[in-house]
């Protein structure tokens, strides 16, 4: 079925007016950037964390932006599917209780009706190993970012018919917004890249956004492909394809709570290799 989506104004440049990469696009509004690569307490907050807009969508404007679409950054494929309340031990609990939750001083209502996705509970009870909520993994399939790792957590839900395998094209919808994993702080998405080597890289400059990874005394990364103005419009589609995908996990190195806490992760396993989720 048709899901809602969300497409930036202009596709060759940003809400904040700098040019996109050729073949990427916005996952969502701008409005409400919250934190950018190296921006959290003691610079170890390595990815984005995009709060929600309620005016992305018409579903937005019931429940402060919960339940508005997450589009795909570049065209790629599904290697893992991470669902609150399915594992419960590596992505958290679900909220299913009735009424409203406080997040970011806010109200907001813990569960809501979603087109093409049905009644969805957007909170989580608690964290998981993975501290991510529901999460998707992809590796981007063509362009300079080949082979790269980009990840989305905290959704409240995942497109119902996303599966490892799936194929995801720029601009198409992935997830809606919502809080899993997220216990203190402003309903958002997080998102992060990995280059093939595992290092943790800046996606901001691809998605129209300022590149913030030298605040905190970081370095030029030499496997950084240069960024050149978008030449024209992405096509999307709203089908998914089946392609080979392995689930991949990531290296941890520290992990930012909601209140500013940094907290070592456990040394490397095949079951939690996770960081800077939050």
């Amino acid at each position: 079925m048709p899901y809602e989506t969300w497409q930036q104004p202009d596709p060759l440049v940003s809400e904040r007016g700098l040019p996109m990469q050729e073949g990427f696009v916005q996952p969502y509004s701008y409005d409400n950037l919250m934190r950018q690569f190296n921006g959290g307490k003691n610079c170890h907050h390595r990815g984005l964390d995009i709060g929600t807009v309620s005016s992305v969508s018409p579903t937005g404007s019931v429940n402060g932006g919960l339940g508005t679409p997450i589009s795909a950054v570049t065209r790629s494929v599904v290697t893992l599917i991470g669902k609150t309340g399915g594992n419960v031990g590596e992505f958290g609990r679900l909220d299913t209780r009735s009424g409203k939750t406080v997040r970011g001083g806010r109200n907001y209502a813990r569960s809501m009706n979603v087109p093409g996705y049905g009644l969805v509970y957007l909170f989580s009870r608690n964290y998981g190993r993975w501290r991510s909520g529901n999460v998707i993994v992809t590796k981007v399939l063509d362009g300079p970012l080949k082979d790269y790792t980009i990840r989305y957590m905290h959704m409240g839900a995942i497109r119902p018919d996303l599966k490892v395998g799936s194929i995801v094209e720029a601009g198409e919808h992935i997830a809606i917004m919502g809080s899993t994993a997220i216990l203190d702080s402003t309903p958002h998405v997080h998102i992060d890249m990995e280059n093939p080597k595992g290092e943790r890289r800046d996606l901001a400059p691809y998605i129209g956004l300022p590149d913030t990874s030298l605040q905190c005394g970081g370095h030029h990364y030499e496997d950084k492909p240069p960024v050149t103005p978008k030449r024209s419009a992405t096509v999307t589609s709203s089908k998914s394809h089946d392609a080979s995908g392995t689930s991949t996990m990531l290296t941890p190195i520290e992990t930012e709570s909601d209140n500013g806490m940094i907290m070592r992760t456990l040394p490397r396993t095949e079951r939690n290799k996770n960081d800077d989720l939050l």
